[in-house]
């Protein structure tokens, strides 16, 4: 009985000499804070960040879904032509063949999960990262394994 509480009390000792340890060289590796100036607080703050502007028509390009083994699907591959439209008082209209299929409330906002990044929320489906590369508008949840959409400006 006195191996055990002498091992105990070696291993209980070791143990809070490594966190002492560890401590010390996370309080060394900080890097200094320093002032910041205008210009960066401008840049840190959510409000003044241009959101993107997706107001307009989309045709749907591809899908990729979904996480690790991921496949595309392509709009040329299909039978119909799937558009959205997002307009300027905050409605995400989903179209196929012309005919309207869904219309829902959407919101574009810098921050959320990711909070220097613009994202939208559609409806009720989960939140997308929104990045525009030039007329081409990708809307990325692949960040939750689920699909990325890709549409071109009409």
């Amino acid at each position: 009985m006195k191996f055990y509480l002498s091992l105990f009390a070696i291993l209980f000792c070791f143990s809070q000499i490594s966190c002492k340890s560890t401590e010390n060289s996370s309080e060394s590796t900080e890097k200094p804070k320093t002032e910041e100036t205008p210009a960066t607080e401008a840049l840190a703050s959510d409000d003044n960040q241009e959101l993107p502007n997706i107001i307009g028509q989309w045709n749907w390009i591809k899908t990729n879904c979904c996480g690790r083994m991921s496949k595309d699907r392509l709009a040329s591959e299909q039978d119909k032509i799937i558009f959205i439209e997002f307009t300027a008082n905050g409605r995400a209209l989903h179209f196929e063949d012309g005919i309207e299929t869904d219309n829902q409330s959407y919101e574009l906002k810098i921050g959320g999960v990711f909070p220097d990044r613009p994202m939208v929320q559609i409806g009720s489906t989960p939140t997308a990262l929104v990045q525009l590369n030039g007329d081409t508008l990708i809307l990325n949840r692949g960040y939750m394994d689920l699909q990325i959409e890709y549409y071109k400006r009409k």
